[in-house]
């Protein structure tokens, strides 16, 4: 454990600062490269909250009180850097002791196992993540003695503006009405709370078979503010499908396209969302990928048979912004 140790001062209002801040002044000074934060006293005075922070030199050693409402938001007096800098478009995401992590497409990926918890709400079960000798991924929604079980995984890098891409193997245009496939980038608690900051590139028909199978959504940079989706019909000729969505600060570009491909050829569908207020209605922070396969409202398959989809590639391409 390095020095960087010590009590550090806090007021509510500043709490909305990143705890990546306080991540990334600890690699600045060569500290490196991951803290632990614990509330002393909580009933302490509103104006002023006192806290612990250690600075470990192993990663791995890490705590899920990280992910913590209460610490995610700290600037600390007694740090004697600038910490009010913008978080980078590119950070990392330290992954909690103990979780699993597999590599795909370049990139670390956490796999979620854990009981009932939304979305669904579902179980979540790290038997249903795997990869192969090829380098693809496989989720799969199964059915286990004590009921079912679905699957998702998440960078521990957060990414900001760019091309975000994702190449599948699957007949996803006839998923089952309570079957839902997601790719999409997602806020931690530092970023903001549900329904908010998330770019999604979903195949569900949400429960009503009569309803379009693709969706693309957007939800807005702060709570109140409603989400805008823009639905589509889909009808594959195979069963490899790109799906690409391109987030800037102003604007973000969806598509679907038929194969696998980096160009625009042989596009199902696709959505420009560039709204009046993008600031309040588009996230403008580095967030974790997500990839998951779940049931809408924890409801099984309407044809009882388990799921599963093929993540041939994942990319990503910074637009430097």
């Amino acid at each position: 454990m390095y020095a960087m140790c010590g009590k550090l001062i806090a007021k509510p209002s500043q709490r909305g600062q990143l705890v990546e801040i306080l991540l990334r002044a600890a690699q600045t000074v060569g500290q490196l490269s991951s803290c632990r934060l614990y509330a002393v006293n909580e009933d302490l005075a509103d104006e002023v909250t006192v806290w612990v922070m250690e600075i470990w030199d192993d990663k791995e050693a890490h705590d899920a009180s990280l992910k913590d409402e209460r610490v995610r938001a700290l600037i600390a007096e007694a740090m004697p850097l600038d910490l009010t800098a913008s978080l980078p478009v590119e950070s990392p995401t330290p992954p909690v002791t103990g979780e699993r992590i597999i590599q795909f497409s370049g990139y670390d990926w956490v796999v979620r196992d854990g009981g009932l918890s939304g979305p669904g709400p579902n179980t979540w079960s790290g038997s249903n993540v795997w990869v192969d000798e090829n380098g693809d991924l496989h989720l799969k929604i199964s059915r286990t003695e004590s009921g079912w079980t679905c699957a998702e995984v998440t960078t521990t890098e957060r990414l900001g503006f760019g091309i975000y891409q994702f190449q599948v193997i699957g007949p996803i245009d006839q998923l089952d009405a309570n079957v839902v496939f997601g790719m999409f980038n997602y806020p931690t608690e530092d970023v903001g709370s549900n329904a908010t900051n998330e770019i999604d590139i979903e195949y569900a028909h949400w429960g009503n078979p009569e309803w379009p199978i693709g969706n693309f959504t957007v939800w807005p940079a702060q709570s109140g503010v409603e989400q805008t989706s823009e639905s589509f019909p889909v009808t594959l000729n195979g069963t490899y499908t790109t799906h690409r969505f391109v987030w800037e600060s102003q604007k973000i570009l969806f598509q679907t396209l038929h194969g696998h491909r980096d160009d625009d050829e042989n596009e199902i569908a696709n959505w420009l969302y560039k709204p009046d207020e993008p600031l309040v209605h588009i996230s403008q922070q580095a967030m974790p990928v997500h990839i998951n396969l779940w049931l809408f409202q924890g409801q099984p398959p309407v044809d009882g048979n388990e799921v599963e989809v093929v993540i041939h590639s994942f990319t990503f391409a910074s637009l430097g912004k």
